[in-house]
């Protein structure tokens, strides 16, 4: 690939990114009387990409000066730590996760102690 090619292609993500935004623009237009230009939306598929490509250096960094390879829940609670209302949606689906899992380690935990019982 020349190097022409490889500053003009866009990684796939892009690619699936384009209809998602134009969905949520659809939408959001037609709650708020709005409509977006084409250009409008070629803008907030960049400003997304850009964004997503800042989260995901802050998050790996956050992790190497942990001394960590990999990127955990605290690193991305610490990325939100700035923004309230996305602090609060992500504790509130750790929150159900933690539900879900010991729902289900106790109905799993009744059937152990059942089966054991008989």
């Amino acid at each position: 690939m020349s190097d022409e090619e490889q500053r003009t292609a866009q990684p796939s993500y892009l690619k699936e990114l384009l209809p998602r935004i134009q969905s949520a623009a659809e939408q959001i237009g037609q709650d708020e009387g709005v409509t977006f230009t084409p250009g409008s939306i070629a803008s907030l598929v960049t400003l997304t990409s850009l964004l997503g490509d800042t989260v995901s250096l802050d998050l790996k960094a956050f992790a190497a000066h942990a001394k960590r390879q990999h990127v955990n829940r605290d690193d991305v609670m610490l990325l939100a730590r700035r923004n309230q209302h996305l602090k609060d949606h992500l504790t509130n689906i750790e929150g159900k996760k933690k539900k879900k899992q010991k729902k289900k380690s106790d109905t799993t935990g009744t059937t152990k102690r059942t089966k054991e019982s008989n």
